[in-house]
């Protein structure tokens, strides 16, 4: 037998080579699998490798013949992308994430610059999704764009349950007997009456879901009423009854309902045993007569409520009305004495006293809570006209709103939309008041202060204003040793999309120049928003 005579380092040269050799065959051969696997042309792969990486002399330097197995290795990744990529372009579920209007196979064929279509993170797809939580019809939509979609899709449909009329009710109901987890997933329950935004409708399948989903559904913890309008005969006399056994509901969102009476709106509130929170949207009556309690039996009820908001955009007499008896009658059933949380919504007319309408009702809801309430948050709008009468309407604010204001309310925020002209000397009248002491936060939010369609002039004449009634004294004001309990005063310049958006750092600066004391101790807040109408899920 002969006997190798080779030196060793070219014996390890040579085992490199035919390691190196071995990998690249079985790299050739999984290539090939997944190629005959993706029902592409096997003749082509292998040709692409076969060019790429060929097979060349052996040089004596080992390392050279490593790095062109380095480089094979490479083209066949390569290769097998490129060729799913232009597979995964076909239509159907089969690509996950494609995006609408992104190339044909066809054209990726011929254009290799455009074979991988352009794809937003899932990630990102889901986050968009998730502030669509409570449109439905949206989310059917996307739901149908592709796989990845589906699930997120359908946990917010299966999550935040919308019916809109009995046979929607009667089909969740099925839907639900057949896989009993969609009872466990549900956490809000809407019933909407109009199909159109301005449209308020019947919404008799509210009886069918209270018979049907009583004690079914333990994790709802809220039921929203949308554009609806209550009428008697579509309910069965016990449907107040079996809403009382939704333990679970802890808030009721009331949007542009129409009840016959208030007892009716009475009777709803204490049907649910468990409701603290209170949002009442555009809410009217057909009939203004008081009635004498709001609960269901002669019994008080159970009721407490600790938060309450009352918001309207509409600036009819009737709306204003409707808001005036609301209040009464919560005060008359004495839901409101724990409450901690007051939000109200007002416009005023300039030539009009609406805000004289409010002053006992407010006055009395203020007295009931004096000593439980904590945050209170007034958005008040004026229609100007051209006969504006400053002083009246301060004045009228002063004492209808917040007089006397409760002794433990540690958070204010005030409002203001169209108030340019009038000013915002009320708002220091407001937050003057020895009984405030205690604050621990206070938000001026300027909504929609827009003089012109240019940001510097917005920023001027606003904050000219404010220097002229407000900042000088709340910097005076709060920087005494009485309100050593304030670290925040925070002041909002709020606008939306389709206006124009100050600088946030202009903003700042010019406020600063204003308060030295209040930027001096740290307290002193300031930024610029846009709304944007976007709300999660737990926004009561």
């Amino acid at each position: 037998m002969g006997h190798d005579n080779t030196d060793p380092q070219t014996r390890r040269n040579r085992s490199e080579i035919a390691n190196a050799t071995d990998a690249k065959r079985q790299t050739l051969e999984d290539a090939a699998a997944l190629v005959r696997e993706n029902d592409q042309d096997h003749g082509h792969a292998v040709e692409a490798i076969e060019g790429s990486g060929r097979q060349q002399e052996l040089q004596s330097d080992p390392s050279s013949a490593l790095q062109e197995e380095a480089q094979d290795l490479r083209a066949v990744e390569q290769t097998t992308q490129e060729k799913s990529a232009v597979k995964n372009t076909e239509p159907g579920w089969r690509h996950i994430g494609r995006v609408p209007g992104a190339p044909d196979p066809a054209q990726a064929k011929s254009n290799p610059s455009s074979r991988r279509p352009l794809q937003l993170p899932t990630e990102v797809c889901k986050r968009i999704i998730d502030w669509q939580w409570d449109n439905t019809p949206m989310l059917r939509r996307c739901a149908l764009v592709c796989k990845a979609w589906t699930p997120r899709c359908r946990y917010w449909m299966q999550r935040h349950v919308f019916l809109w009329d009995r046979s929607s009710v009667q089909g969740h109901v099925r839907r639900a007997r057949a896989q009993s987890h969609l009872l466990r997933q549900a956490r809000s329950v809407a019933m909407v009456g109009g199909a159109n935004a301005n449209v308020r409708g019947p919404i008799p399948h509210l009886g069918t879901f209270a018979m049907m989903g009583a004690g079914k559904l333990p994790l709802v913890w809220r039921l929203d009423i949308l554009r609806a309008m209550w009428k008697p005969r579509d309910f069965h006399p016990l449907t107040f009854v079996h809403l009382s056994a939704f333990s679970s509901l802890t808030a009721l969102w009331l949007l542009d309902v129409t009840f016959p009476k208030v007892r009716k709106f009475g009777r709803l509130v204490c049907a649910l045993p468990s409701l603290v929170h209170l949002r009442c949207n555009n809410v009217l009556f057909t009939s203004m007569s008081p009635c004498a309690s709001l609960a269901i039996t002669r019994c008080p009820p159970s009721v407490r409520l600790t938060d309450l908001v009352i918001f309207s955009d509409d600036k009819t007499s009737s709306n204003v009305e409707a808001n005036k008896v609301l209040i009464e009658h919560l005060c008359t059933a004495g839901v409101v004495a724990d409450l901690q949380r007051f939000e109200f919504s007002a416009w005023e007319s300039s030539n009009s006293n609406y805000l004289d309408v409010y002053q006992e009702s407010i006055h009395e809801l203020l007295k009931q809570c004096s000593w439980s309430l904590h945050s209170m948050k007034l958005l008040l709008g004026l229609n100007p006209s051209k006969d504006v009468q400053i002083d009246a309407i301060s004045d009228t604010i002063g004492t209808s709103i917040i007089c006397p204001p409760p002794a433990a309310l540690e958070t204010v925020a005030l409002e203001a939309t169209n108030f340019e002209e009038v000013g915002y000397s009320w708002m220091f009248r407001v937050l003057e008041s020895n009984a405030l002491k205690k604050l621990r936060e206070v938000s001026i939010v300027m909504n929609e202060a827009e003089y012109s369609e240019n940001a510097e002039e917005n920023l001027q004449r606003t904050v000219s204003a404010l220097r002229k009634d407000l900042c000088p004294h709340l910097d005076e004001l709060f920087s005494n040793k009485e309100y050593e309990k304030l670290h925040h005063v925070d002041f909002m310049f709020l606008t939306h999309p389709d206006q124009v958006i100050p600088d946030a750092t202009r903003w700042s600066t010019l406020l600063k120049a204003e308060m030295p004391k209040l930027d001096e101790q740290g307290v002193l807040r300031t930024h610029v928003d846009v709304f944007l109408e976007l709300w999660n899920e737990d926004f009561v």
